[in-house]
């Protein structure tokens, strides 16, 4: 079995009720089965009569009026591991901020930018991510596994990751490049061409290809209708996502009052104001960076599982650009500024938002 985590993985300590959030409170924590049996017997837990912290039916945790698990205490500590210690807790508890995706005799874990502890790591990293992997002796076999496929999309995520990592080009051309990557390699995959995404690959890290990429990139950047029409279009998707968090519906109207609905030139001016502020220092760029690496090592290689190459892509990619947009916002309503912290507020609320729902996850490679 291969492992593969970020070289910040370890940097990670879970800092508990110091933590200026909970991630206790906000989503419905899903209970697994081997769990939810322990604590329906309650045999273990004999202190708490589990019938008033567990929906059984639905298998999660009660939750309070204010959406806080049943379990929380005012200070922001887990009664049920306060008592019991860690082995109480429901693989959700116990593995978040850890993220897990499985292939076959692979698992890739990652951190969740949910977490502030972990999003201040990344995002206040100025050094490229790199990936450390180590193998054991643990072997298994997945039904129908198409191991061709995840190898190429493996490489292919290699080259992406490469592309995003260039920091001799605009972000906006590393995105737009990855997304054409992943377009034609769908196309390739869809017409039976399987054997020539290879070479496509090759090219794509080629000078040739970014200097093209690059010039068809820019002339659409240029066009200043045609961005704010196709950016207020995909905004727009972002209204028909399930709300996990109580305010997530007064953060979306917020911005998009204060982007789309006053028209093309103010939303042009906004983004002027906003992309001059953030060339002060590049660090806005290198935040971008980051955040687009971590949902390519964490989302991409799923598409072994349906064929959806350039909606793993797109949602990735999207992805930043809703968190550049809500930026965007809050750097007006700010009077023009915009702090770290203010950074990392917004990362945590979109990851939250996307990440804690399988059905929104979903519905982002959908729309």
């Amino acid at each position: 079995m291969i492992y593969t985590k970020p070289d910040y993985y370890d940097e990670f300590t879970c800092i508990a009720d110091k933590c200026k959030d909970t991630c206790c409170s906000g989503w419905q924590i899903v209970i697994d089965d081997e769990y939810l049996n322990k604590y329906k017997k309650n045999e273990k837990f004999s202190l708490f009569d589990m019938n008033e912290y567990v929906d059984f039916k639905e298998h999660v945790f009660k939750q309070s009026n204010d959406r806080r698990c049943a379990f929380l205490r005012d200070d922001n500590l887990c009664k049920l591991c306060f008592e019991y210690g860690e082995s109480a807790l429901c693989r959700t508890c116990h593995l978040y901020p850890r993220h897990i995706e499985e292939f076959e005799n692979v698992r890739e874990i990652s951190l969740s930018l949910s977490c502030p502890q972990v999003c201040k790591i990344l995002l206040n990293r100025d050094t490229k991510v790199k990936f450390v992997s180590c193998e054991n002796d643990e072997s298994e076999e997945y039904e129908d596994f198409d191991f061709m496929l995840y190898s190429c999309l493996l490489d292919a995520r290699d080259v992406m990751i490469e592309i995003l990592q260039n920091r001799g080009l605009s972000i906006d051309v590393r995105a737009g490049m990855v997304l054409g990557l992943a377009f034609d390699m769908e196309k390739r995959l869809n017409d039976g061409r399987f054997f020539t995404i290879e070479e496509l690959l090759d090219y794509a890290i080629t000078t040739d290809a970014l200097v093209k990429s690059s010039a068809k990139i820019n002339s659409f950047l240029s066009d200043k209708t045609r961005v704010y029409k196709y950016m207020k279009r995909k905004f727009e998707t972002l209204i028909k996502l399930e709300p996990i968090s109580y305010d997530w519906i007064n953060l979306y109207s917020e911005a998009d009052y204060i982007l789309y609905k006053k028209g093309m030139e103010n939303y042009t001016d906004i983004s002027e104001k906003f992309d001059e502020y953030n060339k002060k220092d590049k660090r806005f760029d290198v935040i971008l960076e980051q955040i687009l690496v971590y949902f390519v090592f964490t989302y991409f290689c799923g598409a072994v599982y349906d064929s959806n190459i350039y909606g793993k892509a797109k949602l990735c990619v999207y992805s930043v650009y809703y968190i550049k947009e809500l930026l965007k916002a809050m750097f007006v309503r700010n009077d023009y500024e915009l702090t770290q912290e203010e950074i990392e507020d917004i990362v945590i609320r979109y990851s939250r938002e996307l990440e804690h729902s399988d059905i929104n996850l979903g519905k982002i490679e959908e729309f």
